[in-house]
């Protein structure tokens, strides 16, 4: 993520904005990150979509983010972090039909979200940051 959108960082303020990527992988905060991101992963996978749960799920995400100022277009980096991360995990093994599967997954997750965050946005919710 941060390789590719740098400007992401800024919403990881857990993170020491000084640390290269390569140490940042290292910290405990960080692992501490990954590990709850994946939680969540398997979470949607484990409840099978099931739209309500995922509601729930979400909205217990988007609480605890509703502060980060983020935006609809701020969703936008998951779909090249997918591919990008697919192509390097799978190798011979990734296809389209498994990058557009993961795409379609986080672009659900994704609207879900975006909604919640309308709902628990707060009034400091702008468009502070172009990722561009």
């Amino acid at each position: 993520l941060f390789e590719i959108f740098p400007a992401t960082r800024q919403f990881f303020t857990i993170f020491d904005p000084d640390e290269s990527i390569e140490d940042l992988k290292n910290t405990p905060p960080f692992k501490t990150h990954i590990n709850k991101f994946m939680l969540y992963i398997q979470q949607f996978i484990e409840c099978h979509f099931n739209l309500e749960e995922c509601h729930i799920m979400m909205r217990h995400l988007a609480a605890s983010h509703k502060n980060l100022n983020l935006l609809p277009d701020h969703f936008e980096v998951f779909s090249p972090i997918v591919e990008r991360t697919l192509k390097r995990l799978l190798k011979e093994e990734c296809n389209d039909i498994v990058i557009q599967a993961w795409k379609n997954f986080f672009k659900g997750i994704s609207s879900i979200m975006i909604e919640e965050l309308k709902n628990a946005a707060s009034p400091q919710f702008c468009d502070m940051v172009d990722l561009e």
